[in-house]
């Protein structure tokens, strides 16, 4: 899509394993220097750090292929 008409291409997942089936598409997105704007769920800020249901830490997970995570 990016290729074609120039604009980034975007998804959006819900969180947990939603998320973490992203980061296969991420990383080759990044190596393929293909524009992506990937829109996840997230749990409360306040619920992060315990083990609520679908927790990821999913910005430490895409950092490496990401190349802005935000929160």
């Amino acid at each position: 899509y990016a290729r074609s008409t120039g604009r980034p291409g975007v998804c959006i997942a819900t969180s947990g394993p939603g998320a973490t089936n992203l980061v296969s598409a991420l990383a080759d997105a990044l190596l393929d220097s293909i524009p992506m704007v990937a829109i996840t769920g997230q749990v409360p800020r306040r619920m992060i750090g315990t083990d609520a249901f679908q927790e990821t830490p999913i910005v430490e997970v895409t950092r490496s292929i990401t190349k802005h995570n935000y929160l």
